[in-house]
This record gives C-alpha cells, structure tokens and sequence, in this order.
C-alpha cells in the first residue's frame, strides 16, 4: 500500500533537482523519443526545456513537488497560460530559447506538435482555468502514490473556486490515471507526421 506523500512548494534550492526529475520522467516517452529521436543529445535538450517550463510556471503559478524532489507538477494559473511575449521577456525567453537549440529537424516537428496544442489549448479551455503544463515523477519512485498526491493541492483549490484544471497527455496510460481524478477526455488528436495520439482533458468543477 503507497505510503502517505508529503506534497511542498517548489523552493529555490530544488530547482535543478526538479528539472532533473522531469528529464528522467521524459527521457523516453514516446512524444520525445519522437521529437528528439538522438537518445545521446535529448537528455541535454529536454533538461533545458524543463527549466523553461519551470520558470515559466514559478512566474505564473505553483510547482509542487516532494521533499526529495522525487516528483513535479506545474500549474499555470488561470488567465496565466496563453504565454504571451512579455511573459516570455519576464521569464529571460527561457522556454523559446530551449525549443530554439533543438536541432534544425527536432525543432521543426516539435513547433509543430507545440502548435497543435495551443491551437486545442484555446479552442476547448476558453474560461478561466488551471493548466497542467507538466506531472512527472521519476522511474524509481513511479507507481507510490506520487503522481495524484501532486495534484490535489491545485484540484482542491480548483474545486473550492469552481474552475476546471485542463491538460493535455500523448499516454494512453496517463489517460487512465487523470480519469481516476475526475479528469474527462474532451478530444483526441494524431501527433503530425507520427501515429502517436494526443488526449486533451478536463475536469470540471463538482456543482
């Protein structure tokens, strides 16, 4: 039986523990190993786009995590996610500066999968919302209860507002996962250029 998890705010020191942790989480999943097929380069590649995502979501909404830093989630507020050009300059460019280094291949498909999201992002989450930009946990500490711990402090906040918490995932497993949380497929989507399917989810606040 998964033992009880201690959920904390993201401090400074933890940092580049949780950007480590994301890269661990991500190294081979399936959209990745896609996007950033050179297994040698995409640890480098996805450890500074998590630090974009990071700062990103420290600037415009709340990172959980462990003590040991042995899972992350981040929110994006509401009113906070359409990430225009200043919250880009306010956050020193950092996600847009990760996706740049991509290399010239790498980078083509994955402005185009980033595309594809934000377009879904705007057309099924038009109100006021909390945006998962990013759950992960680490391989060794997978399968404890870490995942959903990390998640309630924003879903309870969600629900006592009356706001729904949106999200995409491109795992059939972490379908199953969010629907155990009350979250509900609202669409499905093919990855371009791929058979990978892109599930966007919401869940909508109890009445």
């Amino acid at each position: 039986m998964p033992q009880r998890v201690q959920v904390v705010e993201l401090r400074p020191e933890q940092f580049r523990a949780a950007a480590e942790t994301l890269t661990r989480a991500f190294l081979d999943d399936p959209l990745w190993t896609f996007l950033l097929p050179d297994v040698e380069k995409r640890a480098g590649n996805l450890d500074r786009l998590w630090r974009g995502v990071l700062r990103f979501s420290q600037t415009y909404g709340e990172i959980h995590t462990t003590p040991a830093t042995q899972g992350v989630a981040c929110w994006i507020a509401p009113g906070k996610a359409r990430m225009s050009l200043w919250q880009q300059v306010r956050t020193g460019m950092a996600l847009p500066r990760a996706v740049m280094r991509f290399p010239k291949g790498d980078r083509r498909r994955a402005m185009t999968v980033l595309q594809l999201v934000d377009r879904a992002h705007k057309e099924l989450a038009k109100g006021p919302h909390w945006y998962l930009m990013a759950l992960g946990v680490a391989p060794e500490s997978q399968r404890q209860g870490i995942g959903g711990s990390l998640l309630e402090p924003v879903v309870q906040k969600a629900s006592q507002d009356g706001l729904p918490c949106y999200l995409d995932t491109e795992s059939e497993a972490n379908v199953a996962f969010y629907a155990k949380r009350g979250f509900e497929v609202v669409h499905e989507a093919i990855i371009p250029s791929s058979t990978l399917r892109m599930w966007l989810m919401v869940r909508r606040p109890p009445r």
